[in-house]
């Protein structure tokens, strides 16, 4: 008994630590963009042709969809990979929301809730991991650090990726 009191006592100050700086720590990956004489309507057209070209079944990816709004929702699932030239070594699938809206002239990308996959399938907020990674000892720290440059560098991507298509669409256009 009391070896299960002293846990609980250890573990509910660390436990309000973590949910309490898990609000504060986020990351979001956010772009907007400005265009010259393109409607709501075509920004919207060339988005919706950004998800499908990026998702296999677009459909099945997207929450909201509302043209209307010029609000588009989705939901998606990228790996980062320590070393894309390796046979093995290690991976971590985020899932992660994206949400694009576009009026005239302007559209804006997000991407946030990236949640870590296990292969067992549990699920991590990337923002607690962060935290759990921060009082670990040093070389999973230098590990860990190197993970969320990737994590950086995947989503900067979409974000040019959105960035070059809709500019190609525009041109496109006919």
């Amino acid at each position: 008994m009391k070896i299960i009191l002293t846990f609980i006592l250890f573990c509910v100050p660390f436990f309000k630590v973590i949910a309490q700086d898990e609000s504060q720590q986020k990351f979001v990956y956010e772009k907007v963009l400005t265009y010259e004489n393109t409607s709501k309507e075509d920004l919207y057209k060339y988005s919706k042709r950004w998800v499908s070209s990026l998702f296999p079944n677009s459909n099945a990816a997207l929450r909201t969809d509302d043209p209307a709004s010029g609000e588009i929702i989705g939901m998606g699932l990228t790996e980062i990979i320590e070393n894309p030239n390796a046979l093995y070594g290690p991976r971590m699938s985020v899932e992660f929301t994206f949400m694009i809206n576009v009026k005239d002239n302007k559209s804006r990308i997000r991407f946030y809730d990236l949640t870590q996959v296990t292969p067992m399938g549990l699920r991590q907020s990337v923002s607690s991991i962060d935290l759990e990674k921060q009082n670990a000892k040093e070389r999973t720290k230098v590990k860990w650090k190197k993970f969320v440059s990737l994590i950086d560098a995947e989503f900067i991507s979409l974000t040019d990726y959105f960035t070059s298509e809709i500019a190609k669409s525009i041109k496109d256009d006919f």
